[in-house]
């Protein structure tokens, strides 16, 4: 098993290094374990609480005996160099580190991360963190991270990687309010020594995920991520990217929140186009268009079809579809005679097609454009928006396939 793998998949035993129950990011931890059905037994550890969330504590690990596949840490930066040393001597491999204090707070912090690093290459560890909030394995059922999931979305095929910590529980609550289905979502910090690309690389081998969402302050290691983006575009899955810091002030930003390097804005754009990489520009831009794939794989050519109830929509998508250089063809005439008899006769029949408000007259107006333009041969993909929702049909030769991000 890859450490990656090895990390975020681990069999029915965990452990979760806790401070005093007062702790919300232990209470979360402990919780989420609990609500995503985790069937293992959960090893709390405190050295200064004999309880922890009303169930007896150990004292440390060395108390436990024998290693678990995961431990969970949120102790003081100063004690986690201990922690892990003390975890290594009694076999454990794999870590989540959720405290801060590290490479992205200076001189000192960047001194105890080489530290923390030299002990994880002497002994072989995998770490996820420091400064991240761990990952959130919808289709393994294991969700050990540190805030809470009151919204969580759906087991599904979308893989989400972020550069961030609070942003992770944003996207749980969009996926859920949207209906995207999640395979697992994690949520990096420092990368000391799991990196986005070994996350990205076990998203390509992983059987639950069919679209990997990326949000990316910085890449780490480019050429290797560079080979595993072409794995994932071997393997059928699309990378969707939002990639941040074009401005000074985001690079800041980026520098400040984990200790990133953001790197020239243009040269990330050409190496995304060179890759595949599909790259967006917002939050929703970029959970939505994961969403959409997940649903009708990659698109076979830039050819779309439209409708909607909304001659200003018609406009907007027609615009952004030529900066996107996409393409809006004509129908062929066998379908522009069909849908002829179904539009009101003020209507005009064009792509995209306004079927006009008269969706409120004739309720199955909507849906007997929809089929006919998803027969239609000259598309390859058809969307249709009406009332905030997107309903998106795949043409021959898969014209069943349907879905809807509400």
């Amino acid at each position: 098993m890859s450490p990656p793998s090895a990390a975020c998949s681990p069999r029915p035993r965990s452990h979760s290094s806790a401070p005093p129950t007062k702790s919300g990011w232990s209470l979360s931890t402990y919780q989420n374990l609990l609500d995503r059905g985790f069937t293992g037994p959960v090893h709390l550890v405190s050295p200064r609480s004999p309880e922890v969330h009303g169930r007896a504590a150990h004292k440390s690990l060395t108390d436990l005996g024998t290693p678990v596949d995961l431990a969970y840490v949120m102790v003081p930066a100063s004690a986690v160099l201990d922690v892990l040393r003390e975890g290594a001597e009694l076999g454990i491999r794999n870590y989540v580190v959720l405290t801060a204090g590290f490479g992205e707070t200076g001189v000192e912090g960047r001194r105890r991360e080489q530290e923390l690093h030299s002990l994880v290459r002497e002994r072989n560890l995998n770490v996820l963190g420091p400064n991240g909030n761990g990952y959130v394995n919808a289709a393994a059922g294991i969700a050990p991270y540190g805030l809470p999931v009151t919204q969580p979305p759906p087991a599904g095929t979308v893989g989400v990687v972020l550069q961030s910590g609070a942003l992770a529980s944003a996207v749980l609550t969009f996926m859920h309010a949207r209906n995207i289905g999640l395979s697992m979502l994690t949520s990096m910090g420092n990368e000391m020594s799991l990196s986005v690309t070994d996350v990205v690389d076990h998203l390509v081998d992983d059987p639950a995920t069919k679209v990997i969402a990326l949000f990316l302050e910085t890449v780490r290691h480019p050429a290797e991520f560079a080979r595993v983006a072409r794995r994932a575009a071997a393997a059928g899955k699309p990378i969707v990217a939002l990639k941040i810091g074009a401005s000074k002030l985001a690079s800041r930003t980026a520098q400040a929140h984990t200790g990133a390097l953001v790197g020239d804005d243009h040269v990330v754009d050409a190496a995304f186009r060179r890759l595949g990489i599909i790259r967006v520009h917002s939050l929703e831009e970029l959970i939505l268009t994961a969403g959409l794939l997940a649903r009708t794989g990659p698109l076979p050519g830039p050819r779309i079809g439209v409708v909607t109830p909304s001659g200003g929509a018609c406009e907007i998508i027609a615009d952004r579809a030529e900066q996107e250089g996409l393409e809006i063809p004509a129908f062929a005439p066998a379908t522009t005679a069909q849908l002829e008899e179904s539009v009101p006769e003020f209507a005009t029949v064009q792509n995209p097609l306004d079927v006009t408000g008269y969706v409120l007259v004739d309720r199955t107006l909507l849906a007997r454009a929809l089929k006919a333009v998803a027969a239609d041969p000259v598309g390859r993909l058809v969307g249709r928006l009406a009332h905030g929702r997107w309903l998106i049909a795949v043409p021959v030769p898969r014209l069943t396939t349907h879905g809807v991000l509400s």
